[in-house]
């Protein structure tokens, strides 16, 4: 049985890792959103959109 979520290693809230998760991306100096080339069309959209408002970067599979 695996928990709904993880924090630091420890089980958690689907709820309270979300809120880590958020976090970590606002203290983060220049978060990377990586891995979009199976995502929808509109899930691309919102990526790009909180990269953006993060003031991070977007990279994909095809630059290794």
């Amino acid at each position: 049985h695996y928990p709904a979520a993880l924090i630091d290693g420890k089980e958690a809230t689907l709820e309270s890792a979300v809120e880590a998760a958020a976090d970590y991306l606002v203290q983060a100096s220049y978060p990377l959103v990586y891995g979009l080339s199976n995502l929808t069309c509109e899930s691309q959209r919102a990526a790009v959109k909180l990269a953006e408002s993060l003031g991070g970067v977007i990279d994909n599979h095809s630059s290794l």
